[in-house]
């Protein structure tokens, strides 16, 4: 994949539901309980997929053995911190609760078909 197009996939759907959650937001035609559940709800997946890159990417230019160890220990690591991050929101913030975890989980399917995408694109350096 190239890295235009790369962007174009990742960051840029978030930035535009972002404007427009906050385009909502300021014309009041959605409440403050219901932007931050939508935000919260881009946000975690997105920590998520930003921590998955970073291990993919150290991973891809190790052996095959600290490869697994790095992307199956991320996929660990990312899946507690993901875990942690929504017991805490809807633990400490007044977040709409069905809004929240519907928008985590498409986020979720979202970044995850991203990632696939971009590592079955890669080569290995054999």
């Amino acid at each position: 994949m190239k890295k235009n197009s790369a962007f174009l996939f990742t960051i840029l759907p978030f930035m535009i539901s972002l404007v427009a959650l906050l385009i909502l937001r300021l014309n009041s035609d959605i409440s403050l309980q219901l932007f931050d559940s939508f935000f919260w709800g881009f946000l975690i997946p997105l920590i998520n997929f930003t921590a998955g890159y970073f291990f993919n990417r150290a991973g891809l230019q190790k052996s095959d053995k600290l490869f697994l160890a790095l992307v199956l220990g991320g996929l660990v690591f990312r899946m507690f911190l993901t875990l942690v991050l929504i017991i805490i929101v809807l633990k400490f913030l007044n977040v709409s609760m069905y809004s929240f975890i519907f928008t985590v989980f498409i986020s979720y399917i979202y970044f995850l078909i991203i990632e696939i995408i971009n590592l079955s694109g890669k080569k290995p350096n054999t």
